[in-house]
């Protein structure tokens, strides 16, 4: 089985998401330091195509284990805005999946 905060990891290391300076999201981070592991700014990275006609990736929000949102289905938060991150992030409730239960310990 794949555990998917240390997927997350992977990818975003792989991916080269820059560490995240929008103040708001900061701020966010800093109000919420046992569920929020870390933010990347990926709005300036790669380029538009077909499926995703915007520049760039959006914010990620990668959730510390233990937590997921539920609106997305996913242990982390992902955007195009700062805006709809924080919309989003309301959604973010605990988890009790295996994954989180091994990470947690």
């Amino acid at each position: 089985m794949i555990n998917v905060h240390l997927m997350n990891s992977i990818f975003d290391a792989a991916m080269g998401g820059k560490p995240c300076t929008s103040k708001t999201l900061l701020k966010l981070k800093r109000r919420y330091p046992n569920i929020i592991s870390h933010i990347t700014d990926e709005t300036k990275q790669g380029g538009s195509n077909e499926c995703f006609p915007r520049q760039g990736d959006g914010y990620w929000i990668y959730l510390k284990p233990g937590y997921i949102c539920e609106s997305l289905e996913c242990h982390f938060v992902h955007e195009w805005t700062v805006k709809d991150c924080l919309e989003a992030f309301k959604s973010v409730k605990p988890c009790h999946c295996n994954d989180c239960k091994e990470m947690k310990g």
